[in-house]
């Protein structure tokens, strides 16, 4: 079965550098599930990572603030496969009303990234299933 190419990104090429990620980390896909939202299971971690079924939101936020994951890195193989800045330790201000080491801009930006990035992927998704153009 051949992947398609959507403006330059592979959904298997981004399936690929999460199962790297997740090498990396020494992790294992029932280890990332629970951050999925729903009913999480490492079935659905693989069919993740062969393109098969979309990237959330949720699930990027989670492997970026628990272990570090670029999601630049993950999106483009463009850059450091681990967030620098937390991988050295920073630990900025507690938000108050929330369980993140993040400020509440630091959140809200990395939010917007997040569901930016996985908006564009479902859109690539859709287009490498023949979904339109």
């Amino acid at each position: 079965m051949s992947r398609k190419k959507s403006q330059g990104v592979s959904v298997a090429e981004i399936g690929q550098r999460l199962r790297a990620f997740l090498r990396a980390r020494k992790l294992r896909q029932s280890d990332v599930a629970p951050l999925l939202p729903g009913k999480p299971s490492a079935n659905l971690v693989s069919l993740i990572c062969d393109g098969l079924r979309p990237l959330r939101a949720e699930f990027l936020a989670g492997l970026r603030r628990q272990h570090d994951l670029n999601l630049n890195w993950l999106m483009t193989g463009e850059g450091e496969m681990f967030d620098k800045r937390r991988a050295a330790g920073h630990t900025p201000l507690q938000v108050a009303d929330a369980e993140t080491p993040y400020t509440r801009a630091e959140a809200e930006a990395i939010l917007a990234d997040v569901e930016a990035a996985a908006s564009k992927l479902r859109k690539q998704i859709h287009r490498a299933k023949g979904g339109g153009q």
